[in-house]
């Protein structure tokens, strides 16, 4: 079993300016690092993640993340969509 894995976000879609960010509903992993493009998680003892498999990351602080993205697509119990105003330079 692998003991780590790679995912395809990095701190160019959620910030580390607070710490890293958790792994969501995937108990004993942990973010290790936040490169430009990738996430370094480390899996724990017996985690059947296979390729392609999604996970979700929680940012450590949420305003300077959403400020990273056009769109966000929330949910709770049903899906939302909303597009925030103006940021990253917009007027």
């Amino acid at each position: 079993m692998p003991d780590r894995c790679v995912a395809d976000c990095g701190h160019k879609s959620c910030t580390k300016d607070h710490g890293l960010p958790s792994v969501k509903d995937l108990p004993g992993a942990s973010v290790l690092a936040l490169n430009d493009e990738h996430a370094t998680i480390a899996l724990p003892s017996g985690c059947t993640l296979a390729i392609g498999d999604r996970i979700q990351l929680l940012p450590s602080h949420v305003d300077p993340t959403m400020n990273l993205h056009d769109v966000v697509y929330g949910y709770r119990s049903i899906p939302m969509t909303f597009t925030p105003g103006p940021r990253r330079g917009g007027a």
